[in-house]
């Protein structure tokens, strides 16, 4: 059926493909057929949803595959990963958890590189996307697009569950209105820091 969809490029082959179902928590017959691929054994599949450790798989399935899903809850990056990211190596960041159990100073150089990545990490945060937009352009103002998109997706979780309150979409829509003074240089990297973590703790 898939290959019908797809058309004759579409290639599945045994051990060798994986499916990934993206927001599996809006179709429960999805999650039920989890069961029937484990037991079909010639695909591994990959369900994804941006809600399934939040507010479960909103629909109740009806039957649930018991012993055939494994689920694996993602984090967005810490900043040890974010400085991975920005090619600081391993070597590095030992010598500095050295210096912090020593008390022992950091070579200035090193000490004012870390400070500047701490600061682009909390105006940049741990989202992937916006990591990897940072990583790669360095330009702010994708990076700002990328995090306004994702509230957005946020802000229509939201709605679609009906779950929103009034302080929640107040705080969503505070953090756009700095984001956008940040982008255009009313306020500060420190000061957009500061009330990004406001608006996120009410959240």
């Amino acid at each position: 059926m898939l290959t019908a969809l797809l058309g004759s490029t579409a290639v599945f082959e045994a051990g060798e493909t994986v499916l990934v179902l993206d927001e599996i928590q809006d179709c429960p017959e999805a999650r039920t057929a989890l069961k029937f691929f484990r037991i079909d054994g010639r695909y591994d599949v990959i369900g994804t949803g941006s809600l399934l450790g939040v507010k479960g798989y909103g629909k109740e399935p009806k039957s649930i595959p018991v012993g055939s899903e494994t689920v694996v809850d993602m984090y967005p990056l810490d900043f040890e990963e974010f400085l991975w990211a920005n090619g600081i190596t391993d070597g590095i960041i030992d010598m500095l958890k050295k210096n912090m159990d020593t008390e022992s100073p950091v070579p200035e150089a090193l000490h004012n590189r870390m400070r500047q990545l701490l600061l682009q990490y909390t105006v940049v945060g741990g989202m992937p996307d916006a990591v990897q937009t940072f990583v790669d352009t360095k330009r702010m103002d994708e990076v700002l697009q990328i995090q306004r998109d994702i509230v957005r997706s946020y802000e229509d979780d939201m709605v679609k569950k009906n779950t929103a309150n009034s302080e929640v979409q107040d705080s969503f829509a505070n953090l756009e209105k700095a984001a956008k003074l940040h982008e255009q240089g009313t306020l500060s990297d420190e000061e957009y820091s500061k009330i990004k973590a406001e608006l996120l703790e009410k959240m």
